[in-house]
């Protein structure tokens, strides 16, 4: 088969752990399906090193996602030009868009999803676009991809689509993570913490209110422990607006408050391994990537009380209400005081771990492309 793959969102999608995934993820469905060749759509030459891979061609496109005009411009008359120019037998797009013009099979990913239900206003005339074209290119494509059977069940209600266009891949955390003694815990403490315990907050920033309110809640449980506990917001600094900095140079905790943004992927899985718990509480889909790496680092999770959250770490955390801080910081609190509890949640996490790595990822992901095209029927599963 000759397969186009638009990889646009690893430059631009706001969630680093989706990007890193989906990099992981094709680079092992490359590798492994040689007999295929591969046309990968990018704006970035050396956006990873599969590109070399023998069996890929480059074609390097202009990004578009800024411009809702000029999205459609491309999606519906340059791709399918280029479907044909390279005699395409399907189309596989990350950026949860598709052709509405082009008679080849394609495949979209859905990523997050949230936008659809928490948005700012400076973003309603983008968002009026994206829903419009979200509604036709679900009953266009031939197989939708969702990170999870609660996103596929909502968006099967939300545009009365059938059940047979969707499949479900769950996510996975890169094998960087990984649980740690407790010597490389106490360097990690010392280097960052002034070698005091902490919570960790990882995951992607989908309203400024979800961090406010987690300050609140850290606020409620220094007030009620009086602990020397420190909070570290870790992920990527643009991530962080410029009002939110602001407000915490005035937050009366800022002397415990860690911001540990832009560290290197082996940082963040050793800043994660540390942590007493991982506090996860967004309502963002992507927010699910932080819940998969506190399983493999074996680290207890208070995450937001969300179907998706439930979904991955079932009774391995603990789930709190983002827009409540006292509920949240009742749920720290719970793991302060109950060492045998935080035992449970661990032992649990490794059962639910276990359930996801990039391997399944990638045959299942392999799985749903090819049965966007009919004609070919890859070999049975390992």
């Amino acid at each position: 088969m000759k397969i186009v793959v638009n990889t646009g969102v690893l430059l631009h999608d706001n969630s680093e752990y989706y990007r890193n995934f989906l990099n992981e993820v094709l680079e092992i469905i490359i590798n492994r399906n040689r007999e295929h060749e591969f046309i990968i759509l990018t704006e970035d030459a050396d956006i990873k090193k599969f590109l070399f891979s023998s069996n890929v061609t480059k074609v390097i496109r202009r990004n578009t996602l800024r411009n809702s005009l000029l999205v459609k411009i491309w999606y519906d008359i340059k791709l399918p030009y280029i479907l044909k120019k390279y005699k395409a037998d399907l189309f596989v797009s990350f950026d949860e868009f598709c052709s509405l013009t082009t008679r080849r099979p394609q495949c979209v990913l859905l990523n997050d999803l949230s936008l659809l239900s928490y948005s700012s206003p400076g973003s309603r005339p983008h968002l009026f676009f994206y829903k419009h074209f979200l509604h036709r290119m679900i009953q266009r494509a031939d197989v939708l991809v969702c990170w999870s059977d609660f996103k596929k069940k909502d968006l099967m209600l939300r545009y009365s689509a059938k059940e047979k266009k969707f499949c479900v891949v769950y996510p996975a955390a890169q094998e960087i993570f990984q649980p740690l003694n407790e010597a490389a815990k106490e360097e990690v403490r010392k280097n960052y913490c002034d070698e005091k315990s902490y919570f960790i907050y990882a995951g992607t920033i989908q309203q400024r209110n979800d961090l406010l309110n987690l300050l609140k809640a850290f606020s409620v449980f220094k007030k009620r422990q009086q602990s020397n506990w420190k909070l570290v917001l870790a992920g990527n600094r643009s991530q962080y607006s410029k009002k939110f900095m602001d407000d915490l140079r005035s937050y009366k905790y800022r002397s415990d408050v860690v911001m540990a943004t832009d560290e290197k992927q082996d940082d963040a899985a050793r800043l994660i391994g540390s942590a007493y718990a991982l506090i996860c509480v967004a309502y963002a889909d992507g927010s699910v990537f932080p819940i998969l790496q506190a399983l493999r680092c074996q680290v207890p999770i208070v995450a937001a009380d969300t179907s998706a959250a439930r979904e991955i770490a079932g009774d391995a955390a603990l789930y709190a209400n983002p827009a409540d801080p006292d509920n949240m910081a009742d749920q720290m609190m719970v793991l302060y005081k109950d060492e045998s509890l935080r035992t449970t949640l661990i032992e649990k996490g490794k059962t639910a771990g276990s359930r996801y790595s990039l391997d399944k990822s990638a045959e299942l992901l392999w799985r749903c492309i090819c049965r966007t095209c009919a004609d070919y029927k890859p070999p049975d599963m390992i």
